[in-house]
């Protein structure tokens, strides 16, 4: 039992370098290079600005949604705002525009 819980093990940690290597393929050269451009980002930033005014409201009137509401809210504006730092940075004209 030990030896055929040792191959199927290896056979696991063989799979993870082709894993990853999908992982990596799906967010960095498609998710965040071709599809997510900068007016997404934009767009993520005023839903989460939005939805955290009203988790504020529920805050202000005492309802049990508003914790949940806000940390919704609180990560939507940190990962618009990493985007959004994401492609300044990468921006292939970014020493151009320091250099202003």
């Amino acid at each position: 039992l030990l030896a055929f819980a040792n191959a199927n093990t290896a056979g696991y940690i063989a799979a993870i370098p082709h894993a990853s290597a999908a992982l990596h393929f799906l967010f960095h050269d498609l998710f965040i290079y071709k599809i997510m451009k900068l007016k997404h980002a934009i767009i993520l930033l005023i839903i989460g600005y939005c939805t955290e005014a009203f988790g504020a409201l529920q805050k202000i009137l005492h309802t049990p949604i508003a914790d949940k509401v806000l940390t919704f809210s609180t990560w939507f504006i940190i990962v618009a705002w990493l985007i959004i730092l994401f492609k300044l940075l990468t921006h292939p004209k970014l020493k151009e525009f320091i250099n202003w």
